[in-house]
């Protein structure tokens, strides 16, 4: 635990959870991502083997016609689901936080009893 050096490291471990800008939240959007892309991925495959003739795919660089008959329509981009994440829910980011803020709590405590202990030294 890194936030045990500073409290500004266990500050930034709250606020980024809370934000769900972490480590953590970022993984599960780029594992969301992947999924969306595979699932275009494999639609452009299935499209590709049942609409795209070999002979028009094989000649679309050289002519026109194929080339107008192996493009995908606007439809079927129409048609393709959007990327959509919704991100950590309320309480998971509040949870997520948990660990900075105790740690920022320790330090609150250890500036309290520092404090104290000067307050105790001074001589009136």
């Amino acid at each position: 635990m890194a936030s045990l050096l500073s409290p500004a490291i266990g500050f930034a471990q709250a606020s980024m959870a809370g934000a769900a800008t972490d480590l953590a939240s970022h993984l599960v959007f780029l594992d969301a991502a992947e999924a969306h892309r595979y699932r275009l991925i494999q639609s452009l495959n299935g499209l590709h083997t049942r609409a795209v003739k070999a002979a028009d795919d094989a000649a679309r660089g050289k002519d026109p016609i194929a080339e107008r008959q192996s493009r995908i329509s606007a439809r079927f981009w129409a048609e393709q689901r959007p990327f959509a994440h919704a991100g950590p829910s309320p309480l998971a980011r509040m949870q997520a936080m948990l660990p900075g803020l105790a740690v920022m709590l320790l330090w609150g405590a250890a500036l309290a009893l520092a404090l104290a202990r000067a307050a105790r030294r001074v001589q009136p």
